[in-house]
């Protein structure tokens, strides 16, 4: 018999008994459809999470820290500056870095954390997170609405995430609060660009006079008050505020006014000179110079972040910069670590339709037998006329393995009806927070494929018995079966 005429056999037969038959593909078609949605969830969730990756070009950057020992995640957030034998991150350093082959661009960031509350118009958030970079086109954000920073912004120029504008009561209108002004309250040590610092010689004349005490010296001076303005707004879900690079310069000055050598030199001598002159006129006052010390030039920069050409060689870019004995990782490392995750998902939902699968495989081992059962006089008949014991058993398989095809059919067809009905509701909510993403769950061709595949060996080998059983029947007690 040629193979079409199986196929053609199958078909009639299963045609026979249409309630046992359409009961046994629907059983197949829930443990297939259960596999399908589970599957493509996860593949949507991983596609999702790859593609975040690829929309900021996280793939094609080096995380660079003073620390040898950090991960993706740590290096993300800067780790921990306070690292007195880790090599400093410097201007120089930097330059190092961006002369690599493969190298692009070398983007600076740092830690802003002057900053205590931020303040819009009754309301008074808390600032958690901060972070600082270089506007050079290395780290890109994922924008809900607004521009990211440019070389040409300073200080003032700020970027907040999504749950900084939903609590200030923007959520589903962010593009509303871009442009809008905020205030930045500073902790009460901070003497950086924009504080007020105490006058030096009103406090000076204050102790000649025996007014000051030790306390004056203790005195912390109350918080500065800055004013910014909203640039944009990404799409992270934290309280993190972002700054130009050139702004956290000056930020993380410390400011103090003191005497220089120079300056208590003259002073001793104005003063020695008004004392053997009989301390005629006025007194002499001291001069006072501004000092400045800006933390980013003392400690390093607490991180780095590289550019390279492409995504294929950034674990050699890292293992170069790791030779400059500072830490090196690549968001490659994270995602494998990630995929990771989601491959042991798949595997357990999988497992989970699979039962459902081995469930609708002992149905169809009982519609084959009752096949047989019901067709016994009928295989006599075949096997009397010279039918082999082969035909009748490759007859019995292919009509098990058509029950499968067809269960694995109509699993794929239901599941992608269901995919396309969650996909309304994510998309609902992917508008409603501002996410630039749609349809995330869909069917690649691979598990269209892979499903129908496996619920057609599933019915095969479920329908081998039965095959087997009709195979072996003699013909002559066959005939004689009522």
């Amino acid at each position: 018999m040629r193979f079409i005429d199986y196929i053609t056999l199958a078909l009639r037969n299963i045609t026979r008994q249409k309630l046992r038959t359409v009961l046994t593909i629907f059983a197949i078609m829930i443990g297939a459809t259960s596999v399908t949605i589970m599957l493509a969830l996860v593949t949507g969730a991983k596609n999702f999470f790859y593609r975040q990756f690829q929309a900021t070009g996280q793939l094609q950057q080096v995380m660079v820290t003073p620390q040898t020992d950090l991960d993706y995640e740590q290096a993300q957030n800067n780790g921990n500056n306070n690292c007195n034998d880790c090599t400093k991150l410097t201007d120089t350093l930097a330059g190092r870095i961006r002369a690599l082959p493969h190298v692009q661009s070398v983007a600076r960031t740092a830690n802003v954390y002057v900053f205590d509350s931020m303040a819009y118009g009754t309301q008074k958030l808390r600032v958690e997170g901060t972070q600082a970079y270089e506007p050079n086109g290395v780290i890109q954000h994922e924008l809900v609405a607004g521009r990211d920073f440019t070389p040409k912004d300073g200080a003032g120029a700020l970027i907040i995430t999504q749950d900084y504008a939903s609590k200030m009561g923007y959520k589903g209108n962010y593009q509303a609060l871009i442009g809008k002004s905020v205030t930045l309250s500073t902790q009460g040590w901070f003497t950086g660009e924009g504080a007020t610092l105490s006058d030096p010689l009103a406090q000076f004349q204050k102790c000649q006079n025996g007014g000051c005490d030790s306390q004056d010296n203790n005195t912390v001076p109350p918080p500065t008050q800055l004013q910014a303005h909203i640039v944009g707004i990404v799409t992270n879900e934290n309280t993190t505020l972002y700054f130009p690079l050139a702004w956290a310069h000056g930020l993380l000055e410390n400011r103090h006014y003191d005497m220089t050598k120079a300056d208590q030199q003259a002073y001793n001598q104005a003063n020695d000179a008004w004392n053997r002159g009989g301390r005629h006129g006025p007194q002499p006052t001291p001069h006072f110079t501004l000092i400045t010390d800006n933390q980013l030039d003392a400690n390093g920069y607490p991180g780095l972040v590289v550019k390279v050409d492409a995504a294929t060689n950034t674990d050699a870019v890292a293992a170069r910069i790791r030779g400059l004995h500072v830490g090196a990782v690549t968001a490659q490392s994270y995602i494998k670590d990630q995929l990771a995750v989601f491959r042991i998902v798949s595997f357990i939902l999988g497992g989970i339709g699979g039962i459902a699968l081995f469930v609708a495989a002992i149905g169809v081992i009982n519609t084959m037998i009752m096949s047989i059962l019901e067709r016994t006089r009928e295989i006599g008949v075949m096997r009397a006329v010279g039918a082999r014991r082969s035909t009748v058993s490759w007859l019995f398989t292919i009509e098990a393995a058509l029950l499968g095809f067809l269960g694995g059919i109509g699993g794929v067809a239901a599941g992608y009806g269901l995919t396309r009905l969650a996909n309304i509701f994510i998309n609902k909510q992917f508008v409603k927070n501002s996410v630039k993403a749609s349809n995330i769950i869909g069917l690649p061709l691979w598990l269209v494929v892979a499903v129908i595949v496996v619920t057609t060996i599933i019915g095969l080998l479920a329908g081998l018995y039965p095959a087997r059983r009709a195979a072996r029947l003699d013909p002559v007690e066959a005939l004689r079966y009522e």
